[in-house]
């Protein structure tokens, strides 16, 4: 069941350090969070910090300088499969050790001299092959008294073209390096079938490919060029199925933006459709795909909307649009079954956070307001639900995390859903964690595998808390018991301890959330570990909540 506005709260936590020109965040594992922003030219170079995902405080900042007469764009920050960070701000490229912050390589890409009418290139984000190597292109800004973002019309004016790069993770040596097909100002996209990387361009007027064998790098002329139609400058390529998805209108215009659909398979087979009206379309940020429906979201700042579409057969189906006006990227999150939309929208208050469920559009949950001025950024989800919102604007990192509120608590008779005594494995793994059904099956679960009751304890499917009663039996030494909702991250604090009391079992009763749907696969509701000892298990419930 998709939540009700009333069910959710949003909780607001804003990192104390200011992050200027914070441009894009990035996780690694469940206590790691890392950022990153900064322009050419800037006081203190451009920069990654690691931040506790609890306290927001930073661990570490590592700067990096990038000369002034450089084009001051949005670079971007990605953790690779080894592990290690890397950046690219302007035409520099780093790597990060995760840890410690310590800056293991640094590179700096091509660009266009002078005499060829470069006056600073930039390369705008990357992608990474199944192998670890890093794929990049730039784009040449030429003859411009503009920079920032306001200088990417100088470069669709100019049209001096860029390069598409493969580069070596370890040593940020350039590997291959060639020229693009058409001058390019969204981010690229890569996918991989039989042994071949395929590269997709969003040029000004076409989208094309190039294919890496690990040998060649080429562009791939048996797939595309594809119009848009009319349109021009495709903003970030996204992958739906077996399509390539682009939208138009990168840069602001007086044409209506199109969403265009081209088969990775052949080219010919090109579905397009105008999803929104107006005499003004500008799409300065790349939609959300959701494969396992078919569905792209797209949205257009100056018309002030977003749609939901369905890839068919046959072509684009609009499930809904949205009066929704923002500028940062939006993302897709929850299970197949119940996804929700998170976006900004913004007013003339300033940026506000919104949940929508995707099958309707209509709002689940909204924060307050995060920044007085919209942001231009990727909104990132983080774990356990939480988001992420950078404001380029005022550099403040805010946190938001979505919470139950307004539950009724339904009482049941005392009823044993485990005990562990009445199993094949009676003593809790010490420091490995097990799962147990609480909820899912609803009212008449049989919880006889878990050694509980057969006929059920009246726990309705859509529970969002029980109240559990945890009795530890037979325990071998001291030890303590952890416990917390499926799919979420293990919690340092205990809920119980115990120890070997002779005639003597231990126990507590709390409240604990079970499995959220919304933001986990639920294959069981309940997650435990003993830590230190090993110990015997009951759990009797008094209660849910819902």
């Amino acid at each position: 069941m998709s939540p009700g506005a009333t069910h959710f709260t949003i909780q607001q936590q804003t990192a104390p350090a200011t992050y200027t020109s914070i441009y894009n965040i990035a996780t690694r594992g469940s206590g790691e969070l890392f950022v990153f922003g900064g322009f050419a030219g800037q006081s203190g170079g451009s920069y990654v910090a690691k931040l506790d995902p609890v306290s927001l405080n930073e661990l570490w900042r590592t700067n990096f300088s990038v000369p002034s007469n450089q084009w001051s764009y949005f670079g971007a920050m990605g953790v690779q499969g080894q592990g290690d960070i890397f950046a690219v701000s302007s035409n520099v490229l780093i790597k990060v050790n995760p840890s410690s912050g310590a800056l293991i390589a640094q590179a700096t890409l091509p660009q266009l001299g002078s005499s060829e009418g470069g006056t600073g290139a930039v390369y705008n984000g990357f992608v990474v092959t199944d192998s670890g190597l890093i794929v990049l292109k730039s784009i040449e800004r030429g003859t411009c008294s503009s920079d920032g973002p306001a200088a990417l019309l100088c470069a669709a004016r100019n049209n001096l073209g860029g390069n598409l790069l493969i580069v070596d993770p370890n040593s940020l040596k350039i590997i291959i390096s060639v020229p693009l097909f058409q001058t390019s100002l969204g981010r690229l996209m890569l996918e991989r079938r039989n042994n071949i990387d395929y590269i997709y361009i969003p040029g000004l007027t076409d989208i094309y490919r190039y294919t890496w064998d690990g040998v060649s790098l080429l562009l791939d002329t048996s797939w595309g060029p594809v119009s848009y139609a009319g349109g021009v400058n495709g903003s970030g390529v996204g992958l739906l199925g077996d399509y390539a998805v682009i939208q138009t209108n990168f840069l602001p215009s007086i044409t209506p933006s199109k969403l265009i659909a081209v088969s990775i398979l052949s080219s010919a087979d090109v579905k397009t459709i105008q999803p929104f009206s107006g005499a003004s379309s500008w799409v300065p940020s790349k939609g959300a795909f959701d494969a396992s429906n078919s569905r792209a979201y797209v949205q257009d700042t100056n018309v002030g909307q977003v749609a939901a579409l369905t890839l068919t057969s046959t072509g684009w189906v609009v499930n809904w649009i949205v009066e929704n006006q923002a500028k940062g990227f939006l993302f897709v999150t929850g299970p197949p079954q119940a996804r929700q939309v998170v976006m900004p929208s913004s007013s003339s208050l300033g940026d506000q956070m919104v949940w929508r469920d995707a099958s309707t559009g209509n709002a689940v949950a909204t924060s307050d307001i995060v920044a007085s001025t919209a942001t231009l950024d990727p909104i990132a989800p983080g774990f356990n639900g939480v988001v992420y919102y950078p404001s380029s604007a005022t550099g403040k990192l805010v946190q938001l995390t979505p919470f139950g509120v307004g539950l009724s608590y339904y009482p049941v008779s005392p009823c044993r859903i485990v005990d562990t005594r009445n199993t094949a494995t009676p003593n809790l793994p010490i420091g490995s964690p097990v799962a147990y059904k609480v909820n899912q099956g609803g009212p008449t679960f049989n919880y006889s595998a878990q050694g509980g009751n057969a006929s059920g304890c009246g726990i309705s499917a859509d529970a969002k808390a029980v109240f559990f009663n945890f009795v530890a039996v037979n325990s071998a030494e001291p030890g303590f018991l952890r416990a917390w909702s499926y799919g979420t991250t293990i919690p340092t604090a205990s809920v119980l301890n115990y120890a070997n009391v002779n005639g003597l079992n231990i126990a507590n009763g709390l409240v604990i959330p079970v499995c959220n749907p919304n933001t986990a696969t639920c294959s069981s509701d309940l997650s435990l570990q003993a830590d230190q000892a090993t110990t015997q298990l009951v759990i009797d419930v008094v209660g849910y909540f819902k």
